[in-house]
């Protein structure tokens, strides 16, 4: 449950703190953005592709186990057994025409464009390109280019999403004196420095949310490591890069021994940065289970705040 996709962010009361209202636009903003992609391509495929694929790569398909038929009722029946699979093959198709349309005639469209008007291009700008599609994806953890540009689309959410709540704690308990200014530099203490801040935060995450105190600083620690990867090694997995990560899955799950079994069976913990997955020397590619972890935990976070921020303003 904890890494299903649930994007909702309560609504800001008249109460709630400007710290919050700017929070809850700019979240919503990430949302409709990776949404709105999601969609059109999804949407293209289903309306324009897919009864294209199924006629054309049937055998194929169903060979990969990536579809199934049902005869049994003397009419063929489709089920899509892996949708990724099934969609990446529209997307293999579509692809190579970007390519062509969009980058490699690119020169003779700015030239035919510019010698409407007397201009013309220095031959030495139309440069030889050779753009391989498999040597791309083999760069990548993932094995088809639905799941490569899905991943790229969590990994542009998730470093989003985490500068901007990084950005909201620091400027949170930038009002609590009793923390120095270089100690907001260091990022992975940021949720234990909140709940030092406000106390009240534990009580409310620990009564509403999935996961122990403990274990949402555990997480973040977690989540601040990846950022690190994408920030400092631009994604590309180094061996110790992959022992970090390791080390503080671990670490999390630890903290989870205390948990009620209802609530560890809403965690699904197995699906986050699984070994296999996290492949030395390849780009990492952010699976929609790990962004939805993360993406949870933000609102538990911004929302028990608020909470706090409410509580107070009422007994003014």
């Amino acid at each position: 449950m904890f890494s299903s996709y649930i994007p909702n962010l309560k609504k800001p009361s008249d109460n709630s703190s400007i710290f919050y209202k700017n929070f809850h636009n700019t979240f919503y903003l990430s949302q409709l953005t990776n949404l709105t992609l999601i969609s059109y391509m999804d949407s293209f495929i289903e309306l324009f592709s897919k009864e294209q694929i199924l006629l054309v790569k049937k055998d194929e398909l169903i060979k990969k186990g990536i579809i199934s038929i049902d005869n049994s009722n003397e009419q063929e029946i489709f089920t899509i057994n892996n949708e990724d699979e099934f969609r990446a093959y529209d997307l293999e198709d579509f692809i190579p025409q970007i390519i062509d349309e969009k980058i490699k005639a690119r020169f003779h469209d700015m030239n035919a464009y510019l010698m409407c008007m007397g201009v013309k291009l220095d031959e030495k700008m139309n440069k030889e390109i050779d753009i391989n599609l498999d040597n791309l994806l083999k760069t990548t953890n993932v094995k088809n280019w639905y799941s490569l540009i899905r991943g790229f689309l969590n990994i542009w959410e998730f470093l989003f999403l985490y500068s901007t709540f990084e950005m909201v704690l620091v400027q949170i308990m930038k009002d609590d004196k009793s923390i120095k200014s270089d100690e907001l530099i260091e990022s992975d203490r940021l949720i234990s420095k909140l709940y030092d801040s406000y106390p009240e935060i534990k009580e409310i995450i620990e009564n509403n949310g999935f996961m122990t105190n403990d274990g949402n600083v555990k997480l973040w620690k977690l989540y601040t490591q990846l950022r690190h990867l994408y920030s400092h090694s631009h994604g590309i997995l180094t061996q110790e890069n992959k022992n970090k990560i390791a080390g503080k899955l671990d670490s999390f799950k630890n903290s989870l021994e205390d948990l009620d079994i209802m609530n560890k069976s809403l965690m699904d913990i197995d699906d986050l940065f699984k070994n296999k997955t996290l492949k030395v020397d390849k780009f990492y590619l952010l699976k929609n289970e790990e962004l939805n972890m993360f993406r949870n935990f933000v609102i538990t976070v911004m929302e028990s705040y608020d909470d706090v921020q409410i509580q107070k303003a009422n007994k003014i």
